[in-house]
């Protein structure tokens, strides 16, 4: 069923030419790619990357979660030999490479040789100030190496709100490869520090950030830490259907008609993002479990 919903979501973005417009939506089929480099821009390199490993996290479908890499300090401890040690890591615990994990939408090439805009809208930025999150669009041309060949077209997201950036279709000419998305830029990061180092968190538009601005405000959820049980409490009353995904994305526990509390002592410790809908509206936030 998720794969047909892919490939609907992607037809649809196919025939909408019309509209020419692209929201950060978390059901679109994103894929992930990095690049990394010294300090000094040297010793480069890039590959197709796991979303996961980017550290990219989908939220059903309500938002997107971006927040710096991890999975190369971990795999290199984990690993535990002098040259990935000193290849990721600093040896005084922080990274050892500049990191740009981009999260991406290879868009059909039905919008080559058109007007195009990306926008989306931005709930929460905590994202610690060593790092960047840019929103961009690129044509890529595989004569010259993949090069982006259009300019102005990212920008860097500074707080929370709208955004939109735009191409014109003069740019966009047929056999170029067009991609929307975003990149966070800084030092791969050390595990440890995931709870300091913050997230940028992206809807797909500002309608849906107010709904759940409501539902933020009415619903409250604790204690957070929690361990065996997490309580709920609204002014309205009316039950809650809870979901619970893991950092990956995974539905792990659900119950419907959930009155005041949840019995959580099925998840293993770590951190999870709860997914509360009650009537029309929805919500979503992280958890931890200890």
């Amino acid at each position: 069923m998720k794969k047909i919903t892919l490939l609907l979501l992607l037809f649809s973005i196919s025939v909408a030419s019309a509209q020419n417009l692209i929201k950060a939506d978390p059901l679109y089929a994103w894929t992930g790619y990095a690049e990394w480099s010294n300090a000094d821009g040297t010793e480069s390199g890039g590959t197709a990357w796991g979303l996961a490993n980017v550290k990219t996290t989908f939220d059903g479908d309500y938002s997107i979660t971006l927040q710096p890499n991890f999975s190369t300090y971990a795999n290199a401890v984990a690993v535990n030999t002098q040259a990935e040690l000193d290849y990721w890591t600093d040896g005084q615990g922080g990274g050892g490479k500049i990191f740009e994990g981009t999260t991406k939408i290879d868009l059909d090439p039905s919008f080559n040789g058109q007007d195009l805009t990306f926008s989306g809208y931005v709930v929460s930025n905590t994202l610690d100030s060593e790092y960047s999150v840019t929103y961009f669009i690129k044509a890529l041309n595989p004569a010259t190496g993949y090069s982006d060949v259009i300019e102005g077209t990212s920008a860097t997201i500074n707080g929370t709100g709208a955004f939109s950036i735009s191409a014109d279709g003069t740019d966009l000419a047929s056999g170029l490869i067009l991609q929307v998305g975003f990149t966070v830029t800084g030092l791969n990061a050390n595990p440890s520090n995931e709870s300091t180092l913050g997230s940028v968190v992206i809807v797909a538009n500002a309608s849906t950030a107010s709904v759940n601005d409501n539902i933020f405000n009415a619903v409250k959820m604790y204690p957070n830490p929690a361990k065996g049980v997490v309580n709920f409490s609204s002014a309205s009353n009316v039950a809650l259907d809870v979901a619970v995904f893991d950092m990956l994305g995974k539905q792990v526990l659900r119950a419907n008609a959930v009155q005041s509390q949840l019995n959580i002592s099925s998840l293993n410790p770590g951190m999870y993002f709860v997914k509360m809908t009650q009537g029309s509206n929805v919500s979503t936030k992280k958890l931890l479990v200890n």
